[in-house]
């Protein structure tokens, strides 16, 4: 009986994983369907306190008739539900089978990005590291460049005032 719970919770949560799009990108859509699938989990707890209610109700000889009836009705829902949940389990195989290649091929990509993605972050560390001499005197140098354009500039205007006010030579 516990299987076939932990089926039905993963069949629902199979369930909004392809009515929601699929591969999960970390998101707000993501965050959403995680949201969902602790409602659908809670639900699904809900319902399995709910069936253990309903065989209680069913052979409790003194319930109404109308409770009977209403008990009845629960249970031919939850017959649908059950089956509904093994219909999205086996389409959710049968969508394994057919692409498995493919999900294979994603996951190799997966694992490939992650190591290009390192072999640049190592890659581009090693560069700032090796240039962090560089870097240094370039600033270095870029700010000894701006006094000496500040003081060129003073001295260049102060000689040209003093050329203004020398007379000229006759």
């Amino acid at each position: 009986m516990r299987r076939k719970h932990g089926l039905a919770a993963f069949a629902l949560a199979l369930a909004v994983t392809v009515m929601a799009g699929g591969a999960g990108v970390a998101d707000a859509r993501t965050r959403g369907r995680d949201e969902r699938t602790r409602d659908l989990v809670r639900q699904e707890q809900r319902i399995r306190r709910g069936q253990s209610f309903l065989r209680r109700v069913l052979q409790d000889e003194r319930a109404s008739p109308e409770i009977k009836r209403q008990a009845s009705e629960l249970q031919a829902l939850l017959a649908a539900r059950e089956r509904i949940l093994a219909q999205l389990e086996s389409r959710h195989k049968e969508f394994l089978a057919q692409h498995k290649a493919d999900l294979d091929e994603l996951e190799g990509l997966r694992r490939r990005a992650l190591e290009i993605d390192h072999r640049l972050r190592s890659a581009r560390e090693a560069v700032l590291q090796s240039s962090e001499a560089d870097v240094a005197e370039l600033k270095q140098g870029s700010t000894r460049a701006e006094q000496l354009i500040e003081s060129l500039r003073a001295d260049y205007e102060h000689q040209r005032r003093e050329r203004r006010r020398q007379p000229k030579p006759e």
